[in-house]
């Protein structure tokens, strides 16, 4: 008897337990559903059941990509680099290794992301048709009752380093060296041996030019083969005293917030180390300016009637921005290197599609910019017969 009363017991707790579970899985879905449902009722259906259906979009908020182009170029010392002035007769080789970053170029392009501070609702009802809303894959609206083509990823405008493609490669003149030059006891010998061969393979290019060489070539195509390779020859064996720089290019995309600024320093740049930190000294200040260039604006007349309008009527419409003008400057120093004009968000304001524009006697089509979220085409079709 003792031991059933116990398996109840026990049998008891353990509905108690998975029945608390339960409570408290239903309790946390209940408190994830209720600030949404919350902010629908606060800022889009007012409390209206029959407006609970509808679509959900965002508006985009710009910003701006600038691509930074810059050059480095690594020095290496040969390895012959004492006695390049005692058989080549070349004075100021350099014996130290460097590298040197050189800034090339700065170009600036508008992007967008989507605005989490402008996120809206349109509620379908009874007395409108529910318009077609295509939106970008985060949530951006592009258009109502229209379909628009599929845009290409967009290119950056910068062509590829054109260097890069015609670049040979580089002969390693190691390969060149006989027998004898590798059995040189000593460097001094071995960097004897080598400079007379750089002078053989000169007096063998100039004896083809002149025509006086043992195996003239047959045509022009091969006399400048021929030529070609003593010239790789003889700048891979000179290299060795003489050193050799390697050039490579370098492209970063900065992306920065737009507000208005004066002289801000936005990135450093480094003869030694290339681009660095805003608060790395150990390079120069590039510095950026935001103007917001003012505009006529008509809609200022009716400054004082927009106030008086409801804020649900806004919220029954459709909302899309209206983008101010902006200008960017870029300096080196006191020099400029970049100057663009962009129409940006932050600069503008949000106006809104009236619902009534949505009736079922109209059909209105509407094209927005996926970058600014500006309207950029309105049709009206009539539908009532």
């Amino acid at each position: 008897m003792c031991g059933n009363n116990s398996n109840d017991n026990i049998q008891l707790m353990n509905v108690i337990e998975m029945n608390k579970k339960i409570l408290l899985i239903a309790g946390l879905v209940l408190v994830s559903i209720l600030p949404v449902s919350a902010q629908y009722n606060r800022f889009f259906n007012k409390g209206d059941s029959k407006s609970k259906y509808g679509v959900q979009y965002v508006l985009p908020q710009t910003y701006v990509n600038l691509r930074v182009l810059s050059k480095k170029t690594v020095f290496t010392p040969g390895e012959l680099c004492q006695y390049a002035e005692r058989y080549l007769k070349l004075t100021d080789v350099p014996t130290n290794s460097t590298t040197q970053w050189i800034f090339e170029s700065a170009k600036m392009t508008l992007a967008s992301k989507p605005d989490s501070t402008k996120v809206f609702f349109v509620p379908m009802n009874e007395k409108t048709t529910a318009p077609l809303m295509e939106l970008t894959p985060e949530g951006i609206v592009k258009s109502i009752n229209m379909t628009l083509p599929q845009a290409t990823p967009a290119t950056d405008e910068t062509p590829a380093p054109i260097a890069k493609a015609k670049e040979q490669k580089e002969l390693d003149p190691h390969t060149l060296l006989s027998e004898e030059i590798l059995m040189a006891g000593s460097t001094a010998k071995m960097a004897e041996l080598i400079s007379k061969e750089i002078y053989n393979i000169r007096e063998s290019r100039s004896d083809l030019v002149k025509g006086e060489a043992d195996n003239l070539p047959k045509d022009g195509a091969q006399l400048k083969l021929m030529l070609d390779n003593l010239d790789a020859q003889e700048k891979a064996l000179t290299s060795m005293f003489t050193g050799t720089y390697k050039t490579e290019e370098q492209s970063i995309t900065i992306p920065f917030e737009i507000s208005e600024m004066n002289d801000r320093v936005l990135f450093r740049f480094s003869d030694a180390l290339g681009l660095v930190d805003k608060d790395d000294l150990s390079g120069r200040p590039f510095l950026l300016t935001i103007k917001k260039m003012d505009a006529v604006d008509l809609r200022a007349q009716d400054a004082t009637d927009n106030k008086k309008k409801k804020e649900e009527d806004k919220n029954e419409g459709v909302a899309y921005n209206i983008p101010g003008h902006a200008q960017l400057i870029l300096k080196d120093g006191n020099k400029q290197v970049a100057i663009s004009d962009f129409l940006v968000t932050q600069f503008g304001s949000v106006e809104y599609l009236a619902p009534t524009l949505f009736t079922k006697k109209t059909t209105v089509s509407v094209r927005f910019d996926p970058f600014t979220g500006s309207l950029l085409k309105i049709d009206r079709t009539d539908t009532e017969k």
